[in-house]
């Protein structure tokens, strides 16, 4: 193995092995998978597939498709590394390894399902033996190595500012000398991110606008300022820690950029919250994608010593838990709170115990392959004294209480949303 790969290798193998994609369930994608798609790029064929719960879930996203262009145009002719950051189903990186002769691709993406169906496109497409995908939020694993010669990242407009310049710094800390960083925005951000390069002090950079979308090839200078990377989750604070009181209980929450509850806790949150008020103190309790992490925060301030898991495809959303519950923490609350992150619910049925309680919040309705995986990891549960709070889009709600495996035991509405309690029969 030459050394730019051992110390490849290497920078990634920080990553906990809990948040590495490498154990995702191929039944679990297929049952996600919206459609396959062809693309063509120069004269190799590509297929992708593509989901309803992931960006663009129609099409290869324009974005994307300029990026690989100007790319084309370029001097690059291989890149021995290639890292796609926010890598959604990896089109990015699959295109740019196969292209430019890659002996090893790392893909990243904050959502587990995501980096899973990164490294199952990268299977279908004939590059399993070098490609690996990674769960986890830019920079999270520390300052990077700089060992990839081309990284790639198609930036998300919505992850705002502070987490956008996070992400510039964090690809050009992880390019080698020489190589290239390849970033593709919306053009609204244009005139923001070509300032911030040159801020960043890169050595050279292109610029390539197009109608929708601007491109940039930026080539590392001598001195990166990896100031942002060296405090990436305080990067990720959205102000100043806020007070919120949720059944006469007071928490301090901090607000995550990429996350929803940052001002005030959601009617889903408060419905929740209402509802576990029924259930015994000590039965253990398991959240599927909390959110910002303020009912699991509540639930051990509430109740003390009962025991959590939180289960989530969002690396984001460990990072809120994390926070929330620093905020909030107490003598009463220090039994460890289990976190689990997992491209499927299903990966919660190996921790639910006899008389576990889930709880499931529906912020919009779900995908034909959400429900149909929520229905059979509820099935699996039959017969093990399982109850259920879930709240949210009064649709899905309904939904939930016409399968077979519910029994109702009570109702709830407010403010549009439905509740229900229920037992998994």
């Amino acid at each position: 193995m030459s050394g730019m790969l051992a110390r490849c290798q290497a920078s990634c193998a920080r990553f906990s092995s809990r948040n590495r994609m490498s154990s995702w369930s191929r039944k679990d994608i297929a049952g996600r998978i919206h459609q396959t798609l062809p693309f063509r790029f120069r004269r190799t064929e590509y297929r992708f597939a593509l989901s309803q719960d992931l960006f663009s879930s129609h099409e290869i996203d324009p974005g994307s498709r300029l990026l690989l262009q100007e790319l084309q145009n370029s001097a690059i002719d291989t890149a021995g590394a290639v890292y796609d950051i926010g890598c959604g189903t990896g089109v990015l990186g699959i295109v740019a390894a196969r292209e430019f002769n890659a002996e090893r691709l790392v893909m990243e993406d904050r959502s587990a399902l995501a980096a899973a169906f990164a490294e199952f496109n990268a299977e279908q497409n004939g590059l399993a033996a070098i490609a690996g995908s990674f769960c986890r939020a830019v920079g999270a694993g520390g300052l990077p190595s700089a060992v990839f010669d081309l990284v790639l990242s198609n930036v998300p407009a919505k992850a705002g500012q502070p987490v956008r310049t996070l992400l510039l710094q964090h690809a050009l800390a992880s390019c080698t000398p020489g190589g290239l960083c390849a970033f593709v925005l919306v053009k609204a951000l244009a005139t923001e991110t070509e300032a911030e390069l040159r801020r960043l002090d890169v050595a050279e950079l292109r610029v390539f606008p197009h109608a929708g979308h601007t491109v940039f090839l930026a080539s590392p200078g001598d001195r990166v300022n990896t100031a942002l990377t060296r405090n990436a989750a305080s990067t990720y604070h959205r102000g100043t820690p806020v007070l919120h009181t949720i059944e006469s209980t007071s928490l301090r929450q901090q607000g995550i950029w990429g996350l929803g509850e940052f001002e005030t806790p959601s009617f889903q949150t408060l419905m929740l919250a209402k509802m576990l008020r029924s259930f015994d103190a000590t039965a253990p309790l398991m959240f599927w994608n909390p959110g910002s992490g303020l009912l699991p925060s509540w639930v051990r301030k509430s109740f003390g010593g009962r025991p959590l898991t939180v289960g989530t495809d969002d690396a984001l959303c460990i990072m809120a838990v994390h926070e929330t519950l620093l905020q909030n923490r107490s003598r009463r609350t220090r039994v460890p709170v289990s976190a689990l992150l997992s491209s499927s619910i299903r990966a919660l049925q190996s921790s639910v115990q006899e008389g576990s309680v889930i709880v499931l919040s529906i912020d919009a309705s779900l995908s034909s392959g959400a429900r149909s995986e929520l229905d059979r990891f509820c099935e699996d549960l039959s017969g093990m004294s399982i109850s259920m709070v879930v709240a949210g889009n009064s649709a899905e709600v309904s939904r939930i209480e016409r399968q077979r495996w519910a029994s109702v035991h009570s109702r709830s509405r407010s403010r549009g949303l439905r509740g229900l309690v229920l037992r998994i029969r």
